[in-house]
């Protein structure tokens, strides 16, 4: 058992909206269809995340321009949240991970640095723990409150 690293970022990422037809690079990993048929994605290259509804693409962008690497890999959509794993190296050392939480409404984004290898997906459970599977034949959860990780 040990607690996170100190590091917690909380930061703010504006919602740019644009016509499909205008649209650039959309290479995401994965794709989350909603009953309202919004089609929610990352795009890995840019460091966004990304919704598609009536015809408009809206991103947000996790990283600005000059820091891109945080390589979104999995986010799961809860109501206006949008909870995503990268598992990049844009701004923290070798062998971590972020997790982060995005409010589309307001941009406000925090991110969890997360020790351990490069984990391509995530599990929230009902506790508020969050787990990932980890190299070495090691499965991970982390409080989110208490920074409590348990391998």
């Amino acid at each position: 058992m040990r607690g996170l690293p100190s590091r917690r970022s909380e930061r703010r990422s504006t919602g740019d909206s644009f016509a499909v037809e205008k649209d650039g690079v959309v290479s995401g990993v994965r794709l989350d269809v909603r009953p309202d048929g919004a089609i929610w994605f990352v795009i890995p290259a840019l460091d966004r995340i990304a919704v598609l509804r009536d015809g408009v693409t809206t991103q947000w962008a996790i990283r600005d321009d000059t820091h891109l690497g945080a390589n979104p890999v999995d986010f799961e959509v809860d109501g206006d949240i949008v909870w995503y794993l990268c598992n990049g190296e844009s701004g923290i050392d070798a062998g971590h991970s972020i997790f982060g939480r995005l409010d589309t409404v307001s941009g406000q984004i925090r991110e969890w640095e997360i020790p351990g290898g490069r984990p391509g997906g995530f599990y929230r459970a009902p506790d508020g723990k969050v787990w990932f599977p980890q190299t070495d034949r090691r499965l991970q959860s982390v409080d989110l409150e208490t920074l409590e990780v348990v391998d």
